[in-house]
């Protein structure tokens, strides 16, 4: 008898530790967090040159020139507000712009105004490094602008843009 009490104690305890712990989990509220993109393109600027590097997923980059400041702007979303960069003045001697977004099918974007300044450099040398699956290029250009498309090179004004396991190329 002593056996069976002890165990109706212990099972009694055992019920309301499990009902204390359903009450206890139906009071715990969490809250939503506004919405956060991870940015998975990141620059690297050096003296003359700015690096975008992507990750083995699908990226996206979006390329301009803030019109005021004269600085190269970028962004991963084309909601995203603009982050800018280095300035870009027709007195640079050089300008250097590899975009690697590695793996994935990934997507780089240039607005006319950067096609417009690039053009006006001595010497530019711009990159556009596909990786693996399906990489797209668009290119906004004035309907003044003249522009040569092969598979290895994209010129556009005066500048020669190199484009290396590029599959798809989008001139508007």
């Amino acid at each position: 008898m002593h056996r069976k009490h002890k165990r109706r104690i212990k099972r009694a305890q055992h019920q309301r530790t499990l009902a204390r712990r359903r009450r206890n989990l139906k009071s715990i509220g969490y809250e939503t967090l506004e919405k956060r993109l991870l940015l998975a393109v990141t620059p690297a600027i050096t003296s003359n040159a700015v690096t975008f590097n992507g990750d083995a997923d699908s990226d996206q980059l979006y390329l301009s020139v803030n019109n005021d400041t004269k600085a190269l702007q970028y962004r991963s979303d084309s909601a995203a507000p603009w982050n800018d960069l280095a300035t870009i003045t027709p007195s640079m001697t050089a300008t250097q712009i590899i975009v690697d977004l590695a793996d994935g099918d990934d997507t780089l974007s240039i607005d006319a105004a950067l096609v417009k300044a690039l053009s006006s450099q001595t010497d530019n040398d711009f990159r556009y490094l596909g990786g693996g699956n399906t990489d797209t290029i668009f290119v906004s250009v004035d309907d003044d602008d003249s522009f040569v498309l092969t598979t290895t090179k994209l010129a556009v004004r005066d500048s020669e843009w190199l484009l290396s396991e590029i599959e798809v190329a989008n001139l508007t």
